[in-house]
């Protein structure tokens, strides 16, 4: 992929080593093409119990950005195994949704529902009476490069099936170009335009703009 990138860069290519390709242009690209048409599925385990009925998903699911369902037991197989209570799924609810029931955390039973509170926790009601399994399904964000894994020409490679390699390097190419004149600019947005639709195209040239006004800004303020 690296090389595929270089390559397509053509003579602008010197001025991006393998470090930069990779950082600033297969990272993001292989991102936005998740949020967008390729989202990658992933199965997590967590044990909850009596006294932890919560679980911080910055430890156990750190890539995790859309939440599709909590199961009981361990389904991260083909063939999920039970667990010790009644195999099945946990039904989404809210914390305004559990606050009328007086005591809610503190009741123990048959686990029926899940909840999220801010973006890095999960809790189950009611609290299992023992230490239980339960698997988490997600649409996850790819594995990021980093520098270690900058190696050779031909590493590394992307999480997301090779089907959509080709693809990163076209969005990898015009998130780079972006840096370019007014020329390769207008052909960096036509590509993207193409790929991820012209709404979120119109996003990230509103974000860029922001950036550059900010940036702007901070450098005409008067040294203290």
């Amino acid at each position: 992929m690296l090389n595929s990138v270089s390559q397509k860069l053509d003579e602008n290519s010197t001025y991006y080593p393998f470090e930069i390709i990779a950082l600033d242009g297969l990272n993001p690209a292989q991102r936005l093409l998740s949020l967008t048409r390729a989202p990658l599925s992933r199965r997590v385990t967590a044990v909850v119990g009596a006294d932890t009925a919560t679980v911080d998903l910055r430890t156990v699911a750190p890539r995790l950005w859309k939440l599709d369902r909590v199961v009981k037991g361990d389904a991260t197989t083909d063939l999920p195994t039970a667990s010790a209570l009644s195999y099945g799924s946990l039904y989404p609810t809210s914390l305004p949704g559990l606050a009328w029931q007086r005591d809610w955390l503190l009741k123990r039973g048959e686990m029926t529902s899940y909840w999220r509170w801010g973006d890095h926790w999960l809790g189950v009601s009611r609290r299992p009476f023992a230490a239980t399994t339960i698997t988490l399904i997600f649409r996850a964000l790819p594995l990021a490069f980093t520098p270690g894994d900058v190696v050779t020409a031909t590493s590394p490679e992307s999480e997301l099936g090779e089907v959509w390699h080709s693809l990163i390097c076209d969005i990898a190419v015009a998130l780079l170009l972006l840096r370019e004149g007014a020329g390769e600019i207008e052909k960096a947005q036509q590509v993207l335009s193409q790929v991820l639709g012209s709404e979120m195209t119109r996003g990230m040239r509103a974000l860029m703009r922001q950036q550059q006004l900010s940036q702007a800004g901070s450098a005409a303020q008067p040294a203290l």
